[in-house]
């Protein structure tokens, strides 16, 4: 384009011809790949909660033991060996091993409050979801 001219190129999307009626605008297309991919985390969700809920009656049991036996709650040398696999685990298959080892870090110290009998305020739990979901959305769990 030379100086003086104008630019006359479309800059808004074109009308849908009647040959399109029927199909779903790319936008539709976009949500629609979206929410079955949302669909299928939620199924992945879901087995990921099961196995927590399957996980959290194990260390119940291993905590009962513990007490009928006088184990000690705290076993550093089993707490390492879960954190070295679930680092493995992540270097393995391209997961971030830091945020593995933090979720297990989490699991373990739920496990153990419970073993001791310091049970954290659930009542809270609903509240906390406000606060968590701001924590995320400001970037929070962006390394700086």
């Amino acid at each position: 384009m030379t100086s003086g001219e104008t630019d006359t190129t479309r800059t808004v999307p074109a009308a849908r011809t009647p040959r399109d009626a029927g199909r779903p605008s790319p936008a539709e297309e976009r949500q629609a790949v979206l929410s079955e991919l949302r669909a299928e985390l939620d199924a992945v969700d879901a087995v990921v909660l099961n196995a927590l809920l399957i996980r959290y009656q194990c260390t119940r049991r291993i905590g009962q033991a513990k007490e009928s036996h006088g184990i000690p709650v705290m076993q550093t040398g089993r707490v390492r060996l879960v954190l070295e696999r679930a680092t493995a685990f992540g270097l393995e298959h391209g997961m971030n091993p830091l945020a593995l080892q933090d979720v297990f870090v989490t699991l373990i110290e739920d496990a153990c409050r419970a073993e001791e009998g310091a049970v954290p305020p659930i009542e809270t739990a609903w509240d906390r979801i406000a606060e968590l979901t701001e924590r995320v959305k400001s970037g929070a769990h962006i390394a700086h």
